[in-house]
Formats: C-alpha cells, structure tokens, sequence
C-alpha cells in the first residue's frame, strides 16, 4: 500500500491545478468568444465559410427561441417566423436590420437577432 502512496502523491495537487487552469481557459474563451452583432454582421457578409457558420448562429439561436416559447420569458421580442421561411431570407432581415443600425453592433449577436426578427415577423 506504502508503493501505491509513494506513486499517486501528487495526483490530488496535480488535479486541483489542472481543473484551476481548466476553468480559466473556459472562462476566458467564454469572454471572449462572445458574438456581437459585429462579428455576426462580418460572418454573414463573407463567402462559404462565413454563410455556414452564419446559418449555423441563426439555427442556434432559433432553436433557442423555440424551447424558451412555452415559458413565456421573451415577452414583447416574442417571434412569429413565417412557415416556409427560409435561411436565406432569415440572413437577409439579420443584415438589413445590422446595416440599419449600426450603432448596436457591438452588443451581443443573439439579441441582434431577435430584435430583427421581432420587427419582420412579430406576432399578430
């Protein structure tokens, strides 16, 4: 048992180091990757790659959307999409509505979005 001791000693300090410094580049990366309307702008404006990952952001985001629906928290930003909506068009209202405000880009992405989507489609 003594062999076993002599082995795993530094396993416990060894540990708790490694989940610190796990946490603080979680944490960091979380801060900054942090979309904004800018970042979502300059994505959805680029070629292939921006589209996709500008799709896959809008997809995300709605998906969202969908689940918080039944619990009301949206309030007034509540969304209706049009059924046969497409991605493209979902792009579009997002840029126009990027490009016609240009001082709120620096907020975060999602509420760009929604607030977007709140003034094309808003539920009657």
């Amino acid at each position: 048992m003594s062999g076993n001791l002599k082995q795993s000693w530094w396993r416990g300090p060894f540990a708790a180091l490694s989940i610190t410094i796990f946490l603080l580049l979680v944490s960091s990366d979380a801060q900054a990757g942090k979309i904004t309307g800018n970042n979502l702008y300059e994505d959805c404006a680029r070629g292939n790659e921006g589209q996709l990952y500008c799709f896959g952001y809008i997809a995300g985001i709605l998906d969202a959307l969908n689940d918080l629906d039944p619990f009301h928290v949206m309030g007034e930003a509540h969304v209706c999409l049009p059924a046969k909506v497409t991605m493209g068009l979902l792009r579009d209202v997002v840029m126009q509505y990027l490009t016609a405000h240009p001082e709120l880009r620096d907020q975060e992405g999602a509420w760009q979005l929604v607030r977007a989507y709140h003034k094309a489609f808003p539920c009657k």
